[in-house]
């Protein structure tokens, strides 16, 4: 979600910005870029790549309460996007929302630079943007699941829609599910992800 000059007529205008943008940063606190978070809930430590292990911590999780598969196809300009979401017996759905994004890859723009990297070059020419946020499916914040969508333990949801006219290449969209829940103590938790291209048949990881 790029956000650092929303309008055209400045030098530091982002072509990427999600025009969406403040429901989301209303939803998890932020207040500036470049800002780092994990499962919406965690800031990462600066410097980022240094404390990669921070990540790794907060997101490796060896019994998930869920898994989730995605199934998105493309037929010209038309996308369909299954969702399936298998909950452990007792899981509890209070709070608890799917979230469904589309993104893209190897989007060229200049960028402006705020930190030491890339030896402190600011504009960076050509920079690729990668896994740019091109629309959501549902509310940023998610949409509520309710525990009378469930059947046999599976959530299915399935979205038709045609693809962004923001979209530069169709061929490099990529689909990012995630459930989250607040009844964790703290703030919103996301529980897993997943993600998926255009033509690719996902099913659920259980051992």
């Amino acid at each position: 979600m790029h956000r650092y000059n929303s309008s055209p007529s400045s030098s530091g205008y982002d072509p990427y910005n999600f025009e969406g943008a403040g429901a989301l940063e209303a939803s998890i606190g932020l207040t500036g870029y470049p800002t780092a978070m994990v499962d919406r809930a965690s800031d990462c430590t600066y410097p980022e790549p240094s404390n990669v292990n921070q990540v790794v911590d907060l997101t490796l999780c060896d019994n998930a309460p869920l898994g989730l598969a995605i199934t998105p196809s493309l037929s010209g300009n038309s996308m369909t996007i299954k969702v399936d979401a298998k909950f452990s017996q007792d899981f509890d759905f209070a709070n608890t929302k799917l979230v469904v994004m589309l993104l893209e890859d190897d989007l060229i723009a200049d960028q402006e630079n705020y930190t030491s990297y890339y030896g402190g070059v600011d504009v960076i020419t050509g920079f690729q943007h990668d896994h740019v946020l091109r629309a959501s499916l549902t509310n940023v914040a998610g949409d509520a699941i309710s525990s009378n969508e469930i059947t046999n333990s599976v959530y299915t949801r399935t979205f038709t829609a045609n693809v962004p006219s923001n979209v530069a290449n169709s061929t490099n969209l990529s689909v990012v599910a995630f459930i989250s829940n607040e009844n964790f103590v703290g703030d919103s938790q996301v529980l897993n992800s997943r993600m998926a291209y255009f033509g690719d048949t996902q099913t659920f990881e259980e051992n």
